[in-house]
């Protein structure tokens, strides 16, 4: 997030092009852990590790910790870690000129990717979601 894209000559110096921040800072998110049964339990699982250091959440050591996810999804919304914790997407919808015109025309608020850190147990097949 952050750089502002557009096309047009410069006629005069311009701040145009520098990288682009509504806030003038970097904004910390917070971001979810997804449980399904192939992810490493408890401690021994590095997405439980940069959950409970990005949340400050207890790591549970029953529970595995599969995937940590960053985005605009419905099932595992990322939020602002500052204050009220608002969604990212709610967020992204006020500032549209974080995402620059071209993808917020396209996408909206919504981040057109999912991220995620994965911590496998056991064997995956790799999957591709083209939507």
């Amino acid at each position: 997030l952050g750089r502002q894209t557009h096309t047009h000559t410069h006629t005069q110096q311009q701040n145009c092009c520098q990288p682009f921040n509504v806030t003038g800072k970097m904004l910390r998110l917070e971001c979810p852990a997804q449980h399904y049964d192939w992810g490493k339990r408890g401690s021994l699982s590095t997405v439980a590790k940069l959950h409970r250091d990005n949340s400050g959440k207890e790591t549970r050591e029953e529970l595995a910790y599969a995937e940590l996810w960053m985005g605009t999804h419905p099932s595992g919304p990322t939020t602002l870690a500052a204050g009220e914790k608002i969604p990212l997407k709610q967020w992204l919808g006020a500032h549209p000129e974080t995402l620059g015109e071209v993808l917020h025309n396209r996408w909206g608020a919504e981040l057109p990717y999912l991220f995620k850190i994965l911590s496998v147990q056991t064997a995956l097949s790799i999957q591709a979601h083209p939507d």
